[in-house]
């Protein structure tokens, strides 16, 4: 069984998924691993609505289930290890996840966002300011898709041309001419079997940073 479990799901908090696999591990043991796995998939909500009611703060959760749909055959049919469970901790109730990929593992990119070199900058109007991401895709799989929102619109933009890599970069330079607070961010898509051309199968996640632009 592969559970596939958001952490911004409303209906079904991802507790209650860390809960299952712990009477899972009760009944199996040492054998859990054999049989489980749990994926949590960040910044995504219990429905599986495309585009997002916002796009700019949440992700859907499809190209996970399609991933995890995929490996599962694999796994009964071929006797094919599927990606491991999700490193995490439980902290007062909230599932926390690692920073970085490679600590978290599961099947979901990884983005970060910056604004001058911070998660929050402060400029003035007509001031330039420096965006930069990255993105890292998980074990095995390739980032194929950068939807921008660089100046707080609130909708993504057009995808950024890129060649697909397991890792990529974005810098850019921007001004922006009205006072205000801004939310910037980024949706990302990693193609989970290195395969460029599939629409399907492509976990997403989003990057955000916030600018204050004064007087």
């Amino acid at each position: 069984m592969i559970v596939v479990s958001c952490l911004l799901d409303r209906e079904a908090f991802p507790w209650q998924a860390y809960w299952y696999r712990a009477r899972v591990q009760e009944h199996l043991r040492a054998t859990v691993d054999d049989r489980f796995r749990l994926w949590f998939i960040d910044n995504a909500l219990h429905g599986d609505d495309d585009p997002q009611e916002f796009p700019d703060r949440t992700v859907a959760y499809l190209g996970a289930l399609e991933t995890a749909l995929r490996q599962l055959v694999a796994w009964v049919e071929r006797d094919e290890d599927p990606t491991p469970t999700s490193v995490y901790r439980v902290s007062d109730g909230q599932i926390v996840l690692p920073a970085s990929v490679e600590a978290r593992g599961g099947v979901q990119p990884v983005a970060t966002l910056t604004i001058n070199g911070r998660n929050h900058a402060i400029v003035r109007t007509g001031e330039s300011f420096d965006i930069h991401l990255d993105v890292e895709a998980p074990a095995g799989g390739i980032v194929v898709e950068v939807r921008p929102d660089f100046t707080g619109s609130g909708r993504l933009g057009d995808p950024i041309a890129l060649e697909p890599a397991p890792s990529l970069a974005i810098d850019q330079q921007l001004v922006l001419d009205e006072p205000g607070t801004y939310l910037l961010s980024a949706r990302v898509a990693a193609q989970t079997e290195a395969d460029p051309i599939s629409p399907h199968a492509r976990v997403q996640n989003i990057a955000r940073a916030r600018l204050t632009v004064t007087d």
